[in-house]
């Protein structure tokens, strides 16, 4: 038995300080508990918005114990107050509320004491294999057939306001919702923005690997007369600066987050990413994107009704051949 199942089975033996359930006393003061980085942040910000929206009165606090989302608060609704870790624990005498958490919380046993010892009512998730968690009120289940985390996430919310037949459900993914107004092309070439940035999945190709393929997009884009803006994160301007040296007309830009959700709004042609940060961004402003996937995930997972993903396979040495006819169906040739 590993650490993580010893503590949840020693807190099942402690006495919660839970008095009742979400619909039977009034809300004023709720904590989001987000486990896990930046995708995990964007999957959960619509459920945040309809959890201000539900309770309008209530004082909401996030909690990201796995990373520091400054560059992220501005996405949040007024209300909605950023806390470090600490203060959650600081409630042990005032116990909030409500407290939600996302499904990556599911992993964090640190939730399970929060749920325990500083809440009047929990809702979160647990393991395929549990039969919910201990001092939760309300859990999903993480089964296999779930494609959705933002879906996911948002049904959780739904579920505060509603009596309480059983403490743990089954989630099935609902179809046609939250889906992104396909691209539609016209008779004009449209612009075509290539997000090129993903830590991760430079590690996963190698250096080396991920920035020829990032290369060869563009010969690509550019062969074909599409009008073509490659954008990234700071980090990565000694990427474009290299792509520049190689494609003097090319069009880049470093963008910050804030910078970033401003250019997806106003941006109405094609986009093309890796399955990271970017992916989950245009998902959560409703843009249809090409995601490139690696194989390490399965493909459509997080945000199937919303992106078209392409596998690059090892097996064939990361050939762009798919991707290349997909980007293609996106475009109208001058």
């Amino acid at each position: 038995m590993n650490g993580r199942w010893l503590a949840r089975k020693i807190l099942r033996l402690l006495p919660p300080k839970q008095r009742g359930k979400a619909q039977e006393f009034p809300i004023k003061q709720i904590a989001y508990l987000l486990a896990g980085t930046y995708g995990d942040f964007m999957q959960s910000l619509p459920a945040i918005n309809t959890l201000q929206e539900k309770h309008p009165n209530a004082n909401i606090t996030l909690i990201c114990p796995d990373f520091d989302p400054a560059h992220l608060l501005f996405l949040l609704p007024e209300r909605v107050q950023f806390q470090q870790a600490s203060w959650l624990f600081r409630q042990l005498f005032h116990p909030i509320d409500l407290i939600l958490t996302n499904p990556i919380g599911a992993f964090r046993v640190k939730f399970d004491y929060a749920a325990r010892f500083c809440a009047k009512t929990a809702y979160g998730f647990c393991y395929t294999d549990e039969n919910g968690r201990s001092a939760y009120h309300f859990c999903y289940r993480l089964t296999n057939n779930i494609k959705s985390n933002m879906l996911l996430n948002m049904e959780l919310i739904s579920r505060t306001g509603k009596p309480i037949t059983s403490s743990v459900g089954e989630f099935k993914n609902p179809e046609n919702q939250y889906k992104a107004e396909p691209f539609r092309a016209t008779h004009s070439q449209p612009d075509v923005l290539f997000h090129c940035g993903s830590t991760t999945l430079q590690t996963d190709f190698g250096t080396k690997r991920y920035q020829s393929i990032i290369s060869e997009i563009c010969k690509w884009v550019i062969s074909i007369n599409a009008p073509l803006e490659v954008i990234a994160g700071p980090t990565e301007a000694s990427l474009l600066s290299k792509l520049n040296k190689k494609y003097p007309k090319l069009k880049t830009g470093t963008y910050s987050v804030e910078q970033l959700a401003s250019r997806l709004e106003q941006h109405s042609g094609p986009i093309i990413c890796f399955d990271s940060f970017m992916a989950h961004f245009c998902a959560y402003y409703k843009k249809a994107a090409i995601v490139i996937n690696r194989e390490l995930v399965k493909p459509g997972y997080d945000n199937s009704t919303l992106q078209t993903h392409v596998v690059l396979s090892k097996k064939t040495n990361w050939k762009l051949d798919n991707l290349f006819k997909v980007i293609s169906s996106f475009l109208v040739q001058a």
